[in-house]
């Protein structure tokens, strides 16, 4: 077996000059370039990152000792799966981890550091940024198994020793102890994501400690689980020392949070992008009188997930503090059933330090997989009406179960806002009261820069003429036009839309019969992820 690549020194950024063998000057400027790591680290990263660069890579790195040394930091800088180390740890050292009953001696019985094997796997490993371990329940659970072993192996055996992002995916309890600290705890550590069991102890816990007592570079962390379910209590309270021992900047949890996390969280001077979601049991009377004056003093982007509006959210949002929060976004899991309520909401952040930096909100106000009727009213133009001194928003969105607005509503809500790129008004059923179709005219006039529409509208009431000397002067390249069941494929609302949109080309204009009901639901998830240019009249029920 020939020799592996000397092992790079722990204390640098694992790529440096000694990683790659010297190439032997020559005559040609070729060597001479080649023979500058800089120089050629760059070219090769220039190479992997275009068309089928990760295989021209991969078989420069089988060319030579010397480019082998330079290309596998770069082929090894992001993983995807956990195999190609796996696969690189000798048999013998998996046979001893595995069947040794006292895991204490198994450092004194694997050969190491001396053994060349154990070297080689090292040298790999210490190339590695980043890995994504996701399992694949339809595949066969082999690597499962693998990566379990790996618990097996001593901690002294550092394989991720230079690990800056690690994510892991696996939500069933019997994988879920495989998460194991040492395998990616490591100083340099910024970035966590961990999609798995939140409401156990184990290991999360564990994890959550040994990140704190270990990642001092720790600045972004993302937990997902069930939605519906709170951390467990242990989990909660070792997230909220992380939270205050750390400086995060990105802090993203799906589960709801217990009081002392929600505190650590708005106490927090670093965090500048937060998402999380608050239970019934959150915001106590308590929580409200222990909250800072000033909370979330640095906060720039947040999401905030509410069981149901209350005195208590009023409260949590009245008590913001940052004056540079660029982008808000505020959910509702229970339906709103009361508008006034909404717009107190609305209004405190019209007087938040924030005011002047906010460019984009967005109001989640009904869930579009509710199948709950209710007496859910539908958002007016009085409940939206103090949003309107928020004079320089960019992106305005509002999920809700209806709209009742008229034509006079939409233009004074295009004159509040001239810089709007982005106008999405979502309804998931029609009442009767949407603006006619015609208002759409206003925003095309009075908002230059808007590219986006989503909006729902009537024909009840006629369709437009528009002069023949007029001039369409919209920018909008991709727009969701709904229309009640009766206006679905009328050929002059199809006319009127495309002589206000002339950038849609017509042929993407679908049919409302030809909209599915799993469509119409999909339909807010589909816009945000694809967001093609076209127009949906959708068809949906009253």
């Amino acid at each position: 077996m020939s020799e592996s690549p000397p092992l790079a020194d722990g204390s640098n950024d694992c790529v440096s000059p000694s990683t790659v063998s010297s190439l032997k000057s020559g005559p040609s400027a070729c060597h001479t370039c080649l023979s500058v790591y800089e120089l050629f680290d760059m070219i090769v990263r220039e190479v992997y990152g275009e068309g089928e660069g990760k295989g021209t890579v991969a078989s420069l790195a089988a060319t030579s000792k010397a480019f082998h040394g330079g290309a596998i930091p770069i082929l090894w800088e992001r993983l995807e799966t956990l195999n190609p180390l796996l696969e690189v740890i000798p048999m013998d050292v998996w046979m001893q981890a595995l069947q040794n009953t006292d895991p204490a001696s198994v450092p004194q019985q694997i050969a190491y550091p001396h053994d060349s094997p154990i070297r080689r796997a090292m040298w790999y490993g210490q190339h590695i940024k980043r890995i994504s371990w996701s399992e694949d329940p339809e595949s066969v659970n082999q690597e499962i198994y693998a990566v379990g072993s790996l618990t097996c192996l001593p901690p002294t055996l550092k394989l991720l020793r230079n690990l800056r992002s690690f994510s892991w995916t696996e939500r069933r309890p019997s994988v879920a102890r495989f998460l194991y600290p040492d395998l990616f705890v490591n100083p340099f550590l910024q970035e966590l994501s961990l999609d798995t069991v939140l409401t156990e102890e184990a290991p999360l816990c564990s994890v959550l400690d040994a990140v704190r007592e270990t990642c001092p570079q720790l600045r972004r962390l993302r937990l997902a689980g069930d939605s519906s379910e709170p951390l467990h209590v242990a989990v909660g309270a070792a997230l909220a020392d992380l939270v205050r021992a750390t400086e995060l900047i990105d802090l993203s949890c799906t589960s709801p949070l217990f009081d002392d996390v929600l505190l650590a969280i708005v106490e927090s001077t670093s965090l500048q992008h937060v998402d999380v979601k608050m239970g019934w049991y959150t915001l106590d009377n308590m929580v409200v009188s222990a909250l800072p004056s000033a909370c979330l003093a640095s906060v720039r982007t947040l999401t905030l997930r509410f069981e149901a509006l209350s005195l208590s959210s009023l409260a949590l949002l009245e008590n913001i503090g940052s004056s540079v929060l660029f982008s808000l976004a505020l959910h509702v899991n229970a339906e709103v059933f009361d508008n006034d309520l909404l717009t107190k909401h609305l209004a405190a952040l019209t007087q938040a330090p924030f005011a002047a930096t906010l460019r984009k909100i967005e109001i989640h106000a009904w869930r579009m997989d509710s199948e709950e009727d209710g007496d859910c009213p539908s958002i007016t133009f009085k409940t939206l009406e103090p949003l309107l001194e928020l004079k320089k928003l960019t992106h305005f969105v509002v999920y809700a179960k209806s709209f009742a607005m008229s034509a006079c509503d939409v233009r004074e809500i295009a004159l509040a806002f001239p810089d709007i790129q982005t106008l999405e008004f979502m309804a998931a059923a029609f009442a009767g009261e949407e603006p006619p179709v015609g208002a759409l005219q206003h925003l095309v006039e009075l908002c230059p820069d808007l590219t986006l529409l989503t909006m729902p509208v009537t024909a009840a009431f006629g369709v437009p003429y528009l002069e023949p000397d007029w001039k369409p002067r919209s920018r909008v390249t991709t727009y969701a036009i709904a229309t009640p069941a009766e206006d679905a494929g009328d050929p002059r609302v199809f006319a009127y839309l495309s002589a206000l949109f002339p950038y849609v080309p017509p042929d993407t204009i679908t049919d409302a019969e030809e909209v599915s009901e799993d469509e119409k639901y999909a339909y807010a998830e589909y816009l945000e992820d694809t967001r093609p240019p076209a127009l949906y009249a959708l068809s949906l029920a009253s």
